[in-house]
């Protein structure tokens, strides 16, 4: 069984051309990934691919796509794409990625923390009732009316 390497993304060097030094890449996707788990990486960076996909209309990746530029309408467009394409449960794998790159442009100061919200603010779904509210429509037990 062979087992595949994935280069971890803060080892990726970026070479000035003008006087031959090096530095470590501040890409929001490579600082991104190299906050995640090794194992993690791979399927986070096939969920960012498809991410951009669907915010360029098929013309970019992670890496060419402008992650600051992203407002509330095209996290919309991207969400209703991600839940046109793929399964719940891949949509849903979709969404973190894009929230930990909202958050990732964010903590890199190239993203201010209101836009962040605005951006990410989609409602999934309701907000859970109380069980012990008179609303919870799933009550066991006797209600004592």
């Amino acid at each position: 069984m062979a087992v595949l390497m994935f280069p971890n993304p803060l080892e990726i060097h970026l070479e000035n051309p003008q006087d031959g030094t090096r530095k470590a890449s501040a890409h929001p996707v490579d600082v991104y990934l190299g906050r995640l788990s090794p194992a993690s990486r791979r399927g986070f960076q096939i969920a960012l691919n498809n991410i951009a996909t669907i915010a360029s209309n098929g013309t970019k990746d992670a890496h060419q796509l402008d992650w600051t530029s992203l407002g509330y309408q095209e996290t919309s467009r991207i969400r209703e794409g991600l839940a046109a394409q793929f399964a719940t449960r891949t949509a849903n794998y979709g969404l973190c990625a894009l929230r930990g790159m909202l958050k990732e442009c964010w903590r890199l100061g190239l993203k201010p923390q209101k836009s962040i919200w605005k951006a990410a603010s989609w409602n999934c779904r309701r907000p859970p009732l109380r069980r012990n509210s008179n609303c919870w429509p799933f009550h066991s037990g006797v209600s004592g009316r």
